[in-house]
């Protein structure tokens, strides 16, 4: 039997991830790489925690899209500006810490912010925007998947490094055999450079 998860709120309210000091010697366990820790969430806890991140001055709903062994936490004074939120990259003063007092967007209260300076790619991309440069001849409307996560909602506050992409699958949903007959959608699965996903073992 499954064991019980904690409640909703402390869910919500724990960061999925906080970055440390790591050696590149580990990238092939993916149980001491840094950018596998993440992937211990739940979908539900993935898409609602209540933590957000800023890399190199852009906001991202989480750091599944960032290498982190080219994130370094940083210490940031109130008030700063966080820029590349949404579709049309708004920018939002942030006032004063979010642990005071919850930043809103799009509805959702971000009760803590992470902040980063990062030495990858600083071009951080939506999902929609590695649709468009790498397959778009999907068919709309789409569903984003990066590594097992489900992308639920507010896709395009996720931002991804396109140096980070290892791969990208795309499939029907007819393809799945409960959706045959529904309203036809693509999947369009994000892999990124972890153990995981790089070092997949061979299967019989």
């Amino acid at each position: 039997m499954p064991a019980q998860g904690r409640s909703e709120r402390q869910n919500k309210d724990k960061p999925l991830l906080t970055a440390t000091a790591q050696s590149e010697d580990s990238i092939s366990d993916p149980n001491h790489d840094v950018n596998c820790m993440i992937e211990r969430a739940t979908d539900t806890q993935f898409n609602d925690s209540s933590t957000g991140y800023c890399v190199a001055g852009i906001f991202t709903r989480s750091l599944i899209g960032i290498d982190m062994f080219k994130a370094k936490p940083v210490t940031v004074t109130f008030p700063t500006v966080m820029r590349g939120i949404g579709i049309e990259g708004d920018a939002i003063k942030v006032k004063r810490s979010p642990k005071e007092r919850p930043v809103k967007i799009r509805g959702m209260k971000f009760r803590d912010i992470q902040f980063y300076s990062y030495t990858g790619n600083t071009h951080l991309a939506t999902p929609a925007d590695i649709r468009r440069k790498f397959c778009p001849d999907a068919p709309g409307p789409y569903l984003y998947m990066i590594n097992k996560f489900f992308l639920m909602h507010d896709e395009d506050l996720y931002r991804i490094d396109p140096d980070f992409i290892q791969s990208i699958e795309t499939f029907p949903s007819t393809d799945i055999n409960l959706l045959k007959g529904e309203k036809p959608f693509t999947v369009i699965r994000i892999f990124t450079k972890t153990p995981h996903n790089i070092f997949v073992p061979h299967i019989n």
